[in-house]
């Protein structure tokens, strides 16, 4: 799989959320992965240490035992996570964090790192303790049950996030957006004026996104995008939410089809809705 660099380093990290605080990183490096729970065993002294950092796979990842998380940011993620209600406890009572980290170098794979940093975060969320993961660049607060099972259906997944919405009930048409591809060397997506559900644009989105990704050509301007086998045109615009510059879909010239799907028969008009994973 081939993806694109980042221009400039992007820092990459999954914080796990733990019942209580960790004695030392002998823990955490046991739980996250077999190799390294030999290593421990080999050099015992290194298990009391807060922080160590080791080599894999042309990536220096970082672990580190940490206290309870409480930035303003994680604060927001949390606020914001679809799976509210099954975080925020957890988010209010965890004892420590477990982190998992490591820089994605100009002309590094981000995907390579990506792959590595969820499959250590996968390994420790399977400790009875570890109730959920923070994704920063995501803006993402997420449950293990879900990380995991996503992880093991479709690892794309858990390289960006989608969240879906209607910005006007009154029109009833929904917008989409991704979270998280920079850290890929890519620029997020949006979809707007769909007139599918905001469930059914978060589903569409999604998987057409994660196939981009797995097919090793991430989302750039004047990239075909195919939108439920609709095809579609990526084109620089901006973010109406943030103002930042995104990818907007617009359907392709060529195909008539674009504009009826996104012309499908929508619900009537409802209170403002949010959809998308968390």
């Amino acid at each position: 799989m081939t993806s694109t660099s980042p221009e400039a380093s992007q820092p990459l990290l999954a914080v796990v959320l733990l019942d209580s605080p960790l004695a030392g990183i002998g823990e955490l490096l046991t739980a996250a992965h077999p190799s390294l729970a030999q290593t421990v065993q080999a050099q015992p002294a290194i298990g009391a240490l807060p922080v160590i950092s080791v080599p894999v796979n042309g990536f220096d990842v970082r672990f580190a035992v940490q206290p309870p998380e409480t930035s303003a940011e994680f604060r927001q993620a949390v606020a914001e996570s679809l799976v509210r209600q099954r975080v925020e406890p957890v988010a209010a009572t965890h004892g420590g964090t477990a982190l998992v980290a490591t820089t994605v170098a100009a002309g590094a794979d981000p995907i390579a790192a990506h792959q590595i940093i969820s499959n250590f975060a996968a390994g420790i969320l399977d400790r009875d303790d570890a109730r959920a993961v923070w994704l920063p660049h995501q803006g993402q607060v997420t449950t293990d049950v879900l990380f995991v099972g996503e992880l093991s259906r479709r690892p794309a997944h858990t390289w960006f996030r989608v969240v879906a919405m209607q910005l006007d009930p009154a029109a009833g048409t929904s917008h989409a957006f991704t979270d998280g591809l920079g850290a890929l060397g890519a620029t997020d997506v949006q979809w707007s004026g769909s007139r599918l559900s905001p469930q059914e644009a978060w589903n569409v989105l999604r998987t057409a996104v994660a196939d981009l990704l797995e097919a090793g050509t991430p989302p750039a301007p004047g990239a075909r995008i195919n939108l439920d086998g609709v095809p579609h045109t990526l084109v620089l615009g901006t973010d109406l939410l943030r103002s930042t510059p995104v990818l907007d879909v617009v359907a392709s010239q060529a195909s008539g089809q674009g504009q009826a799907q996104d012309e499908r028969q929508a619900p009537g008009p409802t209170k403002r809705r949010w959809f998308g994973r968390g």
